[in-house]
């Protein structure tokens, strides 16, 4: 024996023996430690539920004794959301006496063994429960935010927008949300948009790691300032919740557009004149504001009356409220709130600066909307005494004598401040103020608008006389009517583009204007009245004088425009009608013929109607019958037929085929009305004109359709139409011709429709070959099954 070797940090003693054998050299360690009894005395991690601020970790401390060798492992599993925690944490801890660990123990294998008795010598476990709950709410950010409207004053891709994040150790990797939309913060939720509703909800908000895009419903009204409320609620995963209220607006942005006219006028003896803003407007106007609801003034300064609708005394400045002393002096404006208008005070100064400009003050005219935007424009205000003025005045009036009305009359000189511009009164008188005398002066007038009054398919059936010489136009107004085309003669052009016209495929004639204004003095030849004038030259103002104009509706050559403020030249309908039958026959594939035909067509020139029906998408043949009619003359607009048709002369039929338009359209009703252009048609020698109505009757032949959907997985629908009810069978083959379906029935005469499913045919797939059979009708279409 040697002399032991003893550790004690180890908490071992060894002794070593040597010994010699046979030449060999061995060596013998004997190991020696206490003998303590019992388990080892550990004291484990306690258990904790804290902020994951404040979380502690711990290990498990082993007390000391002699001659043990320990060691410590940790495996940790995590569950989220558990218990109304943030997140739980399960720590498994194991401390291992190697001095009296077993590692042959059967309880550590994966078997089932009688031995087993639950217990490894020298092996300890804990699991120790951290619930880590996470008390910091997440951050919201929100900001007020304003809109502009569309084109039709409605707000139109409205996005409003919150951010939101969840800071700290416990951070959520998603956020939910939810948002109340509050229209015109009425405090009535009118939209609700949440995380927890299904997500094929249209207000459905998909979690998010971060901010938030609502889109809001199209559509929603225009309020000028009317602020809307959004509240807001952004959850994390631990049910901490931050709250907020954002605002936002849909408003009108665009400015109005101002259009005004020079005017003219005189100081009266006082040395003064009152005039209203609103007497240079000439028709300005606003995307969302109507006519009526804009306002006028000279200053860009809003009326302290709009503001304060309280105060009394009418009269305003910038600085707020003005006396009448200061009005009367041109420093203040008067405000009239009925009119929607100011007015102000010209003096002897204005006149003054107006003299050294020419006889011309530039002035600044404001228009405001409801909205508060505004514009302006500079007009030329000319002012004059009343001896050196004199007064341009007329009527425009038709051929008839009909006052027109709205027609912009222009008066230009080359004196400064021209031209000046006004607009004719509902009798079709216009008047020229204060033109200042011995100058030279040229008028003129315009109107361009309603392109289609008084313009029908009677106006083409006279054209189309006076062409042929049939019936010779029998004035230089109604020649110059007939020119649509204005190359100043009368000729097939005309009746095409008119024709255009008429069926909405012109919106307005590409070389001429609605109106046409010659001077009522020229002198024109009834046969061939071009070139004539549209001007009326004053030479040397040297008093009043009055010029009248004969206005001209281009296309209408009967004198059948409507000049509504009066009642004018309306025109009256006999109680006749020209009855249409449609037969409709159904083509198969959503094709239909539509077969025209009359029982009364007697003594028939021309007639002109709109067919309408829900599901009208195109045309695509137009056949002639007993008339002649092709595709010039019909269109379609807005899922109804526009027609219109003439004849030299006058026709006759009692039944037979007038003419065949074929369609794609759904299986609609259909109904003559005025959509696109107004239902008449023209009658015996004087043309009398009598109603068009019609009787709608469906017929339907033998058809096979294309599957839908096709390509197919699940299901499809077979359609086939009969025109009479009987048996019918469908079958379906494959490629190399095996049987895969059949099925048989009676059908009614119409559309049916057969659904079939990928189990109805044996989960076949490919191109398969469908055939319906219905006696003597057979016909095949290919459809392909995918897998």
């Amino acid at each position: 024996e040697e002399i032991p070797a003893y550790n004690p940090s180890c908490r071992r003693g060894a002794i070593q023996r040597t010994w010699s054998c046979e030449g060999r050299t061995c060596t013998q360690w004997i190991i020696m430690r206490d003998t303590e009894e019992g388990d080892l005395e550990i004291i484990w991690p306690e258990d904790q539920t804290s902020d994951c601020l404040a979380f502690e970790e711990d290990e498990p401390d082993v007390v000391e004794r002699l001659c043990e060798l320990t060691g410590t492992s940790l495996q940790s599993d995590t569950f989220y959301f558990e218990d109304g925690a943030c997140f739980k944490i399960l720590n498994h801890w194991s401390v291992i006496n190697w001095c009296d660990y077993d590692a042959d123990d059967t309880d550590l294998n994966d078997l089932l063994d009688d031995e087993d008795d639950g217990f490894v010598p020298g092996l300890y476990t804990h699991t120790q429960v951290l619930k880590l709950i996470d008390t910091e709410k997440p951050v919201l950010t929100l900001q007020d935010t304003c809109f502009a409207v569309n084109a039709d004053c409605v707000g139109e891709g409205i996005s409003i927008w919150a951010g939101g994040a969840d800071n700290g150790i416990c951070s959520s990797a998603w956020l939910k949300w939810e948002a109340e939309v509050d229209m015109n913060s009425d405090w009535e939720v009118d939209y609700t948009f949440s995380s927890w509703f299904g997500p094929d909800d249209p207000f459905y908000i998909a979690p998010t790691g971060g901010d938030v895009h609502i889109d809001l419903p199209d559509g929603l009204s225009n309020g000028c300032s009317s602020r809307h409320r959004v509240r807001w609620t952004v959850s994390d995963g631990c049910g901490n919740n931050t709250q907020g209220t954002s605002f936002f607006t849909i408003e009108d942005k665009k400015q109005p557009t101002p259009y005004m006219i020079n005017l003219s006028t005189a100081l009266m003896e006082n040395g003064s004149v009152e005039l209203w803003a609103k007497d240079f407007n000439l028709g300005s106007f606003d995307n969302c504001s109507p006519e009526d609801f804009l306002f006028y003034t000279f200053s860009s300064t809003v009326p302290f009356q709009l503001e304060n609708p309280e105060e009394e005394d009418p009269w305003y400045d910038a600085d707020g409220v003005a006396s009448q002393n200061d009005y009367n002096n041109g420093d203040a404006e008067l405000w009239d709130a009925e009119a929607g208008t100011s007015a102000m005070v010209f003096t002897t100064e204005d006149f003054d600066a107006a003299q050294a400009n020419g006889g011309v003050l530039d002035l600044p005219v404001y228009v405001w909307d409801l909205c508060g935007n505004v514009d302006f424009a500079i007009v030329n205000l000319r002012l004059v005494d009343n001896g050196g003025s004199a007064l341009i005045a007329g009527r425009v009036a038709t051929e008839s004598g009909v006052g027109v009305a709205g027609v912009q009359m222009s008066a230009t000189s080359a004196e400064v401040g021209y031209s000046n511009t006004t607009v004719t009164t509902e009798n079709g008188t216009y008047t020229f103020d204060y033109n200042p005398t011995f100058n030279d002066y040229s008028l003129s007038g315009e109107k361009n608008d309603d392109w289609l009054n008084g313009v029908s398919t009677l106006d083409l059936v006279l054209i189309q006389r006076h062409i042929l010489g049939l019936n010779e136009l029998d004035s230089p107004y109604k020649l110059i009517a007939a020119d649509a085309s204005n190359d100043e003669r009368v000729s097939a052009v005309d009746l095409i583009q008119l024709r255009k016209l008429i069926l909405g495929i012109f919106e307005e004639l590409p070389s001429n204007d609605s109106w046409r204004f010659t001077d009522a003095d020229q002198v024109m030849n009834s046969e061939n009245p071009w070139p004539f004038s549209e001007f009326v030259d004053v030479i040397d103002l040297q008093g009043d004088i009055n010029e009248d104009f004969v206005g001209v509706k281009v296309g209408d050559v009967n004198g059948s425009v409507e000049l509504e403020l009066l009642g004018e030249n309306i025109e009256a309908r006999s109680s006749n009608n020209l009855e249409f039958n449609i037969n409709r026959t159904d083509l198969g594939d959503g094709t239909t013929k539509l077969t025209f035909s009359s029982s009364n067509f007697n003594d028939i020139a021309g007639f002109q109607f709109t067919l309408e029906g829900a599901g009208i998408t195109s045309i695509s043949n137009v056949e002639s019958g007993l008339i002649n009619l092709d595709d010039s003359q019909v269109a379609l607009s807005n899922n109804a037929l526009a027609f219109s048709w003439n004849d030299a002369s006058m026709k006759s039929f009692n039944g037979g085929t007038l003419f065949t338009v074929t369609v794609e359209m759904t299986n609609s009703a259909l109904n003559i009305t005025d959509k696109v252009v107004r239902s008449e048609a023209y009658q015996g020698a004087s043309l009398e004109l009598i109603n068009v109505t019609s009787s709608d009757n469906v017929s339907v032949e033998n058809a096979l359709a294309q599957n839908e959907p096709n390509p197919w997985k699940a299901n499809t629908n077979v359609e086939f139409s009969l025109a009479k009810a009987g048996q019918a069978s469908l079958t379906i083959y494959s490629s190399t011709g095996e049987l895969i379906y059949k099925a048989a029935g009676n059908y009614p005469a119409g559309s049916n429709v057969l659904s079939l499913s990928a189990s109805d045919l044996n989960n076949a797939n490919g191109v398969l070959y469908y055939t319906i059979e219905s006696g003597d009708f057979t016909a095949t279409k290919k459809m392909i099954v995918l897998k």
